[in-house]
């Protein structure tokens, strides 16, 4: 009983450290400082104090896999710095938590800017650059790398700092075409894992600079999960 007590009382502490570890309140107080750093190489702004207004772009409507975490990006960054508004593809449960919470929210089609849709993915973009001034946007967040396209399109529109959210393994025939060059490298890139990162190396070698390359966990609520 006692070398039981005493394994489970081992477990229970590398789970707290690991839970720490994986907090997702550091996560997003790392996003804010790198918001600021951001903003700070584009935008010229000074002081550290204001909240940072970033309006987030997604493609999941329903409340699972990455809508999960970006619920919990804007329920903890209200106090920590971060401001978070949403542009959806269509609407959900995701719109309809959004709506409950007071988030201010949008739904664009954000097409890709291809040949056979570029004026239609223009007029999206012009759309969305009333939506971002009314939210005092400062930072966009490209929360689905699938959409990146579209999000290059709108900051080239916006003139604003673009940060891109890599959720999982890339090829380098599509961080070519996504990344390569001046108007389409991102302002910021983040990764969820450094094993993520280590993965992708080779697929970002020479596109994207080291520079701007950054590892900010999803992360986990742990009182969250003390309450479940």
């Amino acid at each position: 009983l006692a070398a039981s007590e005493s394994y489970r009382s081992e477990m229970s502490a590398r789970a707290r450290r690991r839970a720490e570890a994986f907090d997702i309140r550091r996560s997003v107080e790392q996003l804010v400082v790198e918001y600021r750093t951001v903003i700070g190489d584009v935008r010229k702004t000074s002081g550290t104090t204001r909240t940072i207004r970033s309006t987030w772009l997604t493609i999941n409507p329903n409340l699972e896999a990455s809508a999960r975490s970006l619920q919990d990006w804007i329920r903890l960054g209200v106090d920590r710095g971060m401001a978070i508004s949403v542009v959806l593809r269509q609407r959900g449960d995701l719109s309809r938590g959004l709506q409950d919470r007071a988030v201010p929210y949008t739904v664009v089609a954000m097409h890709w800017p291809d040949r056979s849709k570029f004026l239609l993915s223009a007029s999206h973009a012009l759309k969305l650059r009333r939506f971002l001034a009314a939210q005092g946007t400062q930072v966009l967040h490209c929360y689905v790398h699938d959409i990146y396209p579209f999000a290059v399109m709108l900051r080239s529109i916006t003139s604003l700092p673009l940060v891109c959210h890599v959720h999982f393994a890339v090829e380098r025939e599509f961080c070519r075409w996504a990344f390569a060059g001046p108007r389409k490298l991102p302002d910021a890139l983040i990764w969820t894992s450094h094993q993520q990162q280590r993965d992708c190396e080779a697929a970002v070698a020479g596109i994207i600079p080291l520079e701007r390359q950054y590892v900010i966990p999803l992360g986990l609520d742990p009182l969250q999960l003390e309450a479940h």
